[in-house]
C-alpha cells in the first residue's frame, strides 16, 4: 500500500489596504441607506402633517358653507358671526393653528366703491381657511379659499365700508402691512387683522356703523402707525379713532417705513494741555550721564575738583493720554558765559529712545538753543511719546549751566464723556395736552455708557432734537457736527457726535453756512461787544464756540471767508445759546 501525501493549499488573507477599502465602501453604502431612510421618514412625516392640515381646513370650510349666508362671519370680525378667527388644534400628535378670514367682496362687474351701480359694495363673502404647523423647525401651511354668493341679488348689511391706506415716507403704497382694526364700543366687539394688498390698502366692507374704530398698522422692521383714544394725558389725540357711517366709505391713511438707528457719541472737547517738569527730582529722567538734580535744577555733575565738561539728561512724562496733536517744546534755563545747553527731541522705540530724524523735525540733529520749538508737524501716530534731551557743556570747571524746567504742550482729546444724561425727541406728535402743548410720538431720556456711546435702534424717520440740562450736567454743548434738528430718513444709520465744554453762565455756539445751507469750515468768526472782542475759526463741523461771556445781550458777529463777509448783529447769549450765520 502506497503512501500518498496531500499538498496543502496556500491560505490567502486580506491586506490592510483591502480591509480599509472594504470598510469605506461599507460605510458609504450604509451611510446612503441611512440618509435615504431618514429622508423617507421625513417625507412620510411631512405628508402626514399636510394631510392632517388639509383635513382641518376642509372640515372648517364645510362648516362655514353649511351656514345661512347672513350667519357667515367670525367672532370679532367683519362681518360678524360665530366662527372663531383663530384655533389651536392637536391632531395625530401634531399641533396646528387654524385661522379663518371672512370678508365682504365688492364685485367689479357692477362697479366698485363709489362707482358701484347699485351703491352696494358687499356683493358676496370670501372665506379663507389657513392651517399652519411647524415641521423640523420650518413653518408650513395650507389654505383653502371659497366665495359664497347670497341667494338672489346682494343686499346692504346695515353698515359702511372702512378702508385703511398705508404709505411709506415718500407716499408709495406699502403692501403686506398688518392692519388691525378693533372696536370695543359695539356689541359684539370687533377685532380683525388683515394684510394690505399690492396697492397698500385693506378693505373692511360691511363694518358696523359706529365710532371708536381703533386702527394699528405694523410690518416687521417698520415703524408703527395707529389711532389714539382720548385720555387724561392726551385729551386731543391725533390721529383719533375712526367713525364708520352706514352706507358710506371711511378712509384712514397711515404712514410707516423701514426703521433706522443712530449712535450718540459724547466727548469732552479738545483742550490745550502742558506737561511740565520743574526738576525737583529725577523721577522723569529716562537716561542721563554726568548730570544731577540740585536745588530744583538740572546741572553738570560736580567731581570734587570741578564740574564735568559735558553731560546730558533725557526727560519725559511718557504717554500723554488722549493725544490729539503736538504743539511745542519749551524750557527755562541759565547759561552763564562759557556754558551752553543744546536740546534735541527723542521718541520711544520699544522701550529705548532714538532721535527724531530731520526729515520730520528739521534741525533736530544739530539741536535747538532757542525756546520754544514748534513740533506741531510731528505725527502723533508715529511719535506717540517724545522726550526732551538736554546736552549741557562748560569750558569753566567752576561754572555749570542749569535747566530750570522743561515743557511739552499738546492738544488732548476728545475724551469719551461717560454716563452723560440727555433727552431726545422727534417732531412728530400724537396729540395735544389740555394746555394745547404738543405730545411727541418719540420722547426719551437716555444716557451714554462708560465709552461715551449709546446706540438707539428702531427710530422712525423724523427730525430729532437732543438736549442736555447744562445746570445739572455742568457742561454746555460746544460742538454739534449735525446742527439740530437732526433729520433721519428711513433705513439709515447715523453717528452723531457731541463735544462738551465745562459750563459757563453765557455762551454762544455759532455755525456758519453757505447759501445752500452747507456748513463752512475755516470761516473766520469775530464776536464782539464793548471791550469784548474775540476771533475764532470754524471747525470741520463748520462751528465755533464762544464761552465765558460776561454779558447776555447785544453781541455782534462778523463772519468772513475769503472776500465774502456777512455781519449779524444783536445776538443774545442767555445761558447756552446758538446762532446760525448764512454767508452772502
Amino acid at each position: 500500500m502506497g503512501l500518498f501525501l496531500k499538498k496543502k493549499k496556500k491560505e490567502k488573507g486580506l491586506t490592510l489596504i483591502e480591509v480599509l477599502i472594504s470598510a469605506s465602501l461599507t460605510l458609504i453604502v450604509f451611510g446612503s441607506l441611512v440618509g435615504l431612510l431618514i429622508g423617507t421618514i421625513e417625507l412620510v412625516g411631512n405628508n402626514k402633517a399636510r394631510i392632517g392640515a388639509l383635513t382641518l381646513a376642509s372640515d372648517k370650510m364645510e362648516v362655514v358653507r353649511g351656514l345661512e349666508y347672513n350667519n357667515i362671519g367670525t367672532i370679532g370680525g367683519i362681518p360678524q358671526g360665530n366662527i372663531h378667527q383663530v384655533e389651536n388644534i392637536v391632531l395625530n400628535g401634531i399641533s396646528y393653528t387654524r385661522r379663518v378670514l371672512i370678508q365682504y367682496v365688492d364685485d367689479p362687474r357692477d362697479g366698485v366703491g363709489l362707482g358701484d351701480s347699485n351703491g352696494i359694495n358687499t356683493d358676496y363673502k370670501r372665506i379663507k381657511v389657513e392651517v399652519s404647523w411647524s415641521f423640523k423647525g420650518r413653518h408650513k401651511s395650507v389654505f383653502l379659499v371659497s366665495n359664497i354668493v347670497p341667494i338672489g341679488v346682494e343686499t346692504a348689511t346695515g353698515g359702511g365700508t372702512l378702508i385703511v391706506q398705508v404709505f411709506n415716507a415718500t407716499g408709495i403704497p406699502v403692501p403686506s402691512a398688518q392692519v388691525t382694526v378693533e372696536n370695543n364700543t359695539i356689541i359684539p366687539p370687533v377685532s380683525v387683522n388683515i394684510s394690505t394688498n399690492i396697492d397698500g390698502k385693506a378693505h373692511f366692507p360691511g363694518a358696523p356703523a359706529a365710532s371708536g374704530y381703533e386702527v394699528m398698522v405694523t410690518r416687521a422692521g417698520y415703524s408703527t402707525a395707529q389711532t389714539h383714544n382720548p385720555t387724561t394725558g392726551n385729551p386731543n389725540p391725533s390721529p383719533s379713532t375712526l367713525t364708520v357711517v352706514e352706507g358710506q366709505t371711511t378712509i384712514g391713511s397711515f404712514e410707516i417705513d423701514v426703521l433706522s438707528s443712530k449712535n450718540i457719541i459724547a466727548k469732552h472737547r479738545t483742550t490745550n494741555e502742558v506737561w511740565i517738569d520743574t526738576l525737583i527730582d529725577s523721577s522723569n529722567i529716562i537716561a542721563s550721564a554726568s548730570t544731577t538734580i540740585l536745588a530744583g535744577d538740572l546741572v553738570l555733575l560736580w567731581t570734587g575738583f570741578g564740574y564735568e565738561a559735558s553731560g546730558y539728561a533725557r526727560i519725559g512724562g511718557g504717554a500723554m493720554g488722549y493725544l490729539n496733536q503736538w504743539q511745542e517744546v519749551s524750557w527755562t534755563s541759565q547759561e552763564p558765559v562759557n556754558t551752553d545747553i543744546v536740546y534735541r527731541i527723542y521718541h520711544d522705540i520699544g522701550g529705548a529712545q532714538a532721535i527724531i530724524p530731520d526729515a520730520d523735525l528739521p534741525g533736530n540733529s544739530i539741536g535747538f538753543t532757542s525756546s520754544p520749538v514748534d513740533i506741531s508737524g510731528l505725527s502723533t501716530t508715529t511719535y506717540p511719546v517724545i522726550y526732551i534731551d538736554a546736552y549741557l557743556t562748560t569750558s569753566e570747571a567752576s561754572i555749570t549751566p542749569k535747566v530750570n524746567s522743561v515743557n511739552i504742550s499738546y492738544i488732548e482729546g476728545p475724551i469719551p464723556f461717560a454716563n452723560m444724561s440727555f433727552s431726545m425727541r422727534g417732531d412728530k406728535t400724537i396729540g395735544e395736552d389740555a394746555s394745547g402743548d404738543p405730545i411727541y410720538k418719540y420722547l426719551s431720556n437716555l444716557s451714554t455708557g462708560a465709552d461715551g456711546l449709546v446706540l438707539i435702534n428702531d427710530l422712525e424717520w423724523d427730525n430729532y432734537t437732543i438736549t442736555i440740562n447744562p445746570t445739572l450736567l455742568g457742561y454746555d454743548i460746544a460742538e454739534f457736527c449735525e446742527p439740530q434738528p437732526i433729520s433721519i430718513i428711513p433705513n439709515t444709520h447715523i453717528d452723531t457726535v457731541l463735544m462738551l465744554a465745562p459750563r459757563t453762565n453765557n455762551s454762544i455756539l455759532v455755525d456758519v453756512r453757505d447759501s445752500l445751507g452747507g456748513l463752512v469750515e475755516n470761516a473766520t468768526v469775530r464776536l464782539y461787544r464793548g471791550i469784548y472782542d474775540k476771533t475764532q475759526t470754524t471747525s470741520p463741523c463748520g462751528q465755533t464756540f464762544f464761552e465765558a461771556l460776561t454779558s447776555a445781550t447785544d453781541y455782534s458777529i462778523d463772519v468772513s471767508v475769503g472776500a465774502g463777509t456777512t455781519t449779524t448783529t444783536n445776538i443774545e447769549s442767555s445761558g447756552p445759546s446758538t446762532a446760525t450765520v448764512f454767508l452772502n
